[in-house]
């Protein structure tokens, strides 16, 4: 059975690709407007993150062999999100809080 013009198969790959598009665009915007001296509190580069999510998420599955590089990126996306992200709040939180005392 079929949804539309998109078999289950081909639907879970555009998913996935949309859903790598979105979570990776999100993490481009927060990760490029955090505060330096939040990413030097943390253990990553800001340039190392940006250029993975871009690569993975938006110029590599472009090339029709690569695009299950997609899902590198959703992935890459998730763990930048989940673990990362938080981290860089915390950081950004611990910043403003001695600032202001």
């Amino acid at each position: 059975m079929t949804l539309g013009i998109l078999d289950p198969a081909s639907l879970a790959v555009v998913f996935f690709f949309w859903a790598g598009w979105a979570l990776g665009i999100w993490a481009i915007v927060h990760a490029s407007r955090t505060t330096d001296a939040a990413w030097g509190a943390v253990s990553g580069s800001r340039v190392a993150w940006v250029v993975g999510i871009l690569a993975t998420n938006f110029l590599l599955p472009t090339l029709p062999f690569l695009f299950p590089v997609a899902l590198i990126g959703l992935v890459i996306s998730i763990v930048y999100l989940a673990a990362v992200r938080p981290q860089l709040n915390r950081a950004s939180t611990a910043r403003r809080e001695s600032t202001v005392s």
